[in-house]
């Protein structure tokens, strides 16, 4: 760890130089470049390393649990429409086991819930729900064990003052997605996700372009849940359009086979997405 306050010369090309690959793992996290040598997690890994010499770890392991998850997400996407589906499954995997070990760390680091940032408790109800995902071709109160505890961490992020209006349209999609998959919720808490949901939607003028596409991908996602195909397929297809003029590569792949999905059950035949 460099010593010295933050005014010192080398503290202060530590933190150009840390800020700079922060920006490259946005870029290519964006553009769905997620491994190699120029990958969003080897460019993470260095950003770890400088925040480690900055003495700020903690910062670096939620970095690196978030990095890991959007590559899970990825690969995730891809296992239905890449002829090679048990390479993208084994990636899937390994990257979520991944983002669960660096998030688990970071609560270590900072000692706890309650310390964690409001960001951090998001990334980690994410890396839970997706867990409780798999866990649920197992056991349905298995992965519901996943999706209470996520739900607990996601009320605790939302309850939080500091909260941009991105922050909180994610928090607001984190929640009604988690009440759509619990099983003991299931139905009774539809309304309820729906209000959700259709406030974070109200938000969208005030979005990021990013935040914007996942908002309204959530949005259409709903309404395929309960069998409203046309709704549905309007707003999957706006927030096609929106990412892909925003060139987020990474949400274009996560949208396609959602759509493809709904055409599926609309056509009720092979879609060729």
């Amino acid at each position: 760890m460099v010593q010295g306050d933050d005014g010192s010369p080398r503290r202060k090309e530590l933190r150009r130089g840390e800020e700079l690959i922060a920006a490259r793992v946005s870029a290519a996290t964006k553009e769905g470049r997620h491994w190699g040598r120029d990958g969003a997690i080897a460019l993470c890994r260095r950003r770890l390393g400088a925040l480690e010499r900055l003495g700020e770890g903690a910062r670096g392991y939620s970095a690196f649990a978030s990095t890991y998850y959007a590559a899970a997400h990825y690969a995730a996407s891809r296992i239905r429409l890449h002829p090679s589906a048990p390479f993208w499954g084994v990636r899937f995997f390994w990257d979520l086991a991944r983002a669960r070990h660096w998030i688990e760390r970071h609560e270590r680091a900072v000692g706890g819930f309650e310390k964690m940032s409001a960001g951090a408790l998001d990334i980690y109800a994410a890396i839970k729900t997706m867990t409780g995902d798999c866990r649920r071709y197992v056991s349905r109160d298995w992965a519901d064990v996943c999706y209470l505890e996520a739900i607990r961490v996601a009320v605790e992020a939302g309850g939080r003052d500091d909260l941009s209006d991105d922050d909180q349209a994610l928090n607001l999609i984190r929640r009604a997605g988690l009440r759509m998959r619990t099983r003991t919720g299931n139905g009774r808490w539809t309304e309820s996700a729906l209000n959700l949901i259709t406030e974070a939607y109200s938000m969208v003028p005030r979005l990021t372009p990013l935040t914007a596409v996942r908002v309204i991908r959530n949005y259409g996602e709903y309404f395929e849940k309960i069998g409203n195909l046309s709704e549905a397929k309007v707003h999957l297809t706006a927030a096609s359009v929106l990412a892909e003029q925003h060139g987020l590569t990474d949400q274009v792949a996560k949208i396609r086979p959602l759509l493809a999905r709904v055409w599926e059950k609309r056509l009720g035949c092979v879609s060729y997405f």
